[in-house]
């Protein structure tokens, strides 16, 4: 698959409207017109994890989460295990997006932002 600017190619289509002789040229002017540099999103979320005094020292030392006491209760990304906060949309080391949450049969399915905060209380 390859993903194209509709919007540019239209515009192209336009500036050159008459000039196409039939639509095998629309076809070939497709086929060379550049494409976009995409990749899909991952999506994950946020895991609170108990307090675990090993975990932050090891944190500390990489100078991740300072103002946090050896007790505090921490967050990690789902897809990496990097250290976060839920009020960030993405991973900061893996740049997942933080949309999922957990449904009533235990699987992950995607959530907004205000919902990821307001489960966080």
């Amino acid at each position: 698959m390859r993903l194209i600017d509709a919007d540019k190619f239209e515009r192209y289509l336009m500036f050159y409207a008459g000039r196409w002789e039939s639509l095998q040229d629309v076809i070939y002017a497709l086929r060379d017109f550049e494409t976009l540099n995409a990749q899909p999103v991952v999506h994950g979320h946020w895991v609170k994890n108990k307090p675990n005094p090993k975990i932050m020292q090891e944190f500390h030392k990489q100078k991740i989460g300072l103002a946090m006491g050896e007790n505090s209760i921490y967050w990690t990304c789902s897809k990496c295990g990097y250290w976060g906060t839920p009020i960030y949309k993405y991973c900061s080391h893996c740049g997942a997006k933080m949309d999922e949450k957990n449904d009533s049969n235990g699987n992950w399915i995607y959530q907004s932002l205000d919902e990821v905060i307001d489960s966080a209380d």
